[in-house]
């Protein structure tokens, strides 16, 4: 008797405390963005599928492959992360569009593609696209003029609130004149 108890407890502990580690691995990944994965071939489909008709007719499938190849090789010189594993390590990586064109261009020149600006920047555009259905861009940065404006700002209100111009002086409070 004591023998089947003790194995009956055994299994309602074992079980339980199996339930636990599921239940905390469960919270633990829900908690966790969801991962952008980056698919080469369906990249390619995207972008060459959305092409206007001026464009697609003036360039293939292997030049649009090959953008994306090289706009790839550009974010990761950035410092975005290339393998799965690193995505969740990684900083805050910021491409600036402009230079992404040039270097997609100058690129394109290097290899002999017989692009346009006009065909590099649809791809491009569209290949931005395909990274916000996916989830992998973030939204849009501020221009560096308007953070630095805004930095001073605060600046200024902290210096302010430190010499004790900033707020209201309670003697001053309308409210209180009412």
């Amino acid at each position: 008797m004591f023998v089947i108890l003790a194995i009956g407890l055994a299994v309602v502990g074992v079980v339980v405390l199996a339930l636990v580690v599921v239940g905390r691995e469960s919270s633990t990944l829900a908690a966790q963005p969801k991962q952008a994965i980056f698919d080469v071939d369906e990249a390619v489909d995207h972008v060459a599928d959305r092409l206007p008709a001026e464009i697609s007719a003036r360039i293939s499938y292997d030049d649009v492959r090959a953008l994306v190849r090289f706009h790839l090789e550009h974010v990761a010189a950035a410092g975005a992360p290339s393998e799965r594993w690193n995505a969740g390590r990684s900083r805050l990586v910021i491409v600036d569009d402009e230079e992404g064109a040039e270097v997609l261009m100058e690129r394109a020149i290097e290899t002999g593609l017989d692009l346009s600006p006009d065909d590099v920047a649809a791809v491009l555009g569209l290949e931005l696209d395909y990274f916000r259905a996916i989830g992998a861009v973030g939204p849009a940065v501020p221009e560096p003029l308007e953070l630095l404006a805004a930095d001073e700002a605060m600046g200024e209100l902290i210096a302010a609130a430190e010499d004790g111009e900033g707020g209201v002086d309670p003697a001053d409070d309308p409210a209180d004149q009412a």
